[in-house]
């Protein structure tokens, strides 16, 4: 793997991230479907709408165990790319500037406030940290 492809994989933890919040959110307008459409009344009620409202829950609870398996899979891939930062940097320093940028997603300016260093800095490191781990990834491949 290359340095610009490397850094595309590294920026795919803000899509999935994205990604999971919307799933979550899907969740969420479920569950409040599920519970607000309920009440409880002493009316007699016929078989077949019961029938009808007890598959509308089925259908909406399977849709929400589809959408937990896919955030399931949706942060597996993810820990699978902030591994690739934890696994492979021995440099602390390249470790913190790398997930601040990627997993925690501060600005390069952010970065070198909270960590009382310049901008230069933050590149520097966060070059030198992307050319190692491209060359770890390529021979761990190859």
């Amino acid at each position: 793997m290359d340095y610009k492809e490397l850094d595309n994989k590294l920026k795919s933890i803000k899509k999935l991230d994205k990604e999971i919040k919307v799933v979550n959110l899907e969740i969420q307008y479920l569950d409040s479907g599920i519970f607000k459409q309920s009440t409880l009344t002493d009316t007699k009620v016929k078989a077949s709408k019961t029938q009808d409202m007890a598959d509308k829950y089925n259908s909406l609870l399977e849709r929400k165990e589809k959408l937990s398996r896919r955030i399931d899979t949706l942060m597996a891939e993810r820990d699978s790319v902030v591994s690739l930062i934890d696994d492979n940097l021995k440099a602390p320093d390249q470790r913190t500037i790398l997930r601040l940028l990627y997993v925690i997603d501060m600005t390069v300016d952010d970065i070198a406030d909270f960590l009382g260093v310049t901008v230069k800095t933050v590149f520097v490191h966060r070059r030198q940290a992307l050319e190692q781990l491209a060359k770890q990834t390529t021979s761990l491949l190859g």
